[in-house]
């Protein structure tokens, strides 16, 4: 069964990656050219907290716009619907909020059991939490959901997906992770062969957010279209 998840959602981003790219040129690679050339041009070992920071600020106020326009366009591909690049910005502009505080508890999830437990111990309870909280970004999107409500209704929603989630993300993961090292090895560690890395690697990380949506979509939680039809699962992109 993971398998099969695995070869729908590389079927899925083989149709849909330009507009995938579209929306990662416009958000996410003028924050990783900026984020490089802090590291290579900037921070020294005498640099300002302040300054290091700066990166960091960046990325928690853009990450989040991403991460809606990424689910806004996978709502569009479920409804066979015209993809607009400034259409998609501007949803994951407007749920900016919420999508921040979505990712803040996100990361204190995981970054606290890390710290607590350790990496290796918390790797199963990690995933386990991924999966049943993993909807949460596309209830905020697609419901209009408030951060703590999607979290809460993510635990339900994916309560018969559970395993099948851990098992493909962490097929997908590993194999990623893999590819990812080669490619350090081959390309240069300079400021031009960093940016192309971390780019082409963050096209390439969409496909665990696809795998979840695909699990979404199976829920039957997906809202309606205007013309009444029900896209959860049953698309043919």
């Amino acid at each position: 069964m993971a398998s099969r998840k695995v070869y729908d959602s590389l079927f899925f981003f083989r149709i849909n990656y330009p507009s995938i790219a579209q929306i990662i040129l416009s958000l996410l690679l003028p924050l990783i050219a900026i984020k490089h050339y802090f590291e290579f041009h900037i921070i020294t070992d005498n640099t300002e907290l302040v300054i290091r920071l700066i990166p960091i600020f960046l990325e928690m106020v853009i990450v989040p716009i991403y991460i809606g326009s990424l689910d806004w366009l996978f709502l569009k591909i479920s409804y066979n619907e015209k993809f607009i690049l400034s259409e998609c910005l501007f949803m994951g502009l407007k749920r900016w909020p919420e999508l921040f505080a979505f990712s803040v508890i996100f990361k204190l999830i995981f970054f606290n059991g890390i710290l607590y437990f350790g990496v290796l111990i918390f790797i199963l309870p990690g995933l386990f939490l991924f999966a049943r909280f993993g909807f949460a970004q596309f209830l905020i999107m697609y419901k209009n959901a408030g951060p703590v409500t999607a979290f809460k209704r993510s635990f339900v929603l994916s309560k018969g997906y559970t395993w099948e989630i851990i098992s493909t993300i962490t097929i997908t993961a590993i194999v990623l992770m893999i590819f990812e090292w080669f490619l350090n090895k081959l390309i240069t560690s300079n400021f031009t062969g960093a940016i192309i890395k971390s780019t082409f690697m963050a096209l390439l990380w969409t496909l665990p957010v696809i795998m979840l949506f695909r699990f979404y979509c199976l829920t039957g939680d997906m809202p309606l279209t205007d013309k009444g039809s029900d896209p959860s699962g049953q698309h043919k992109t």
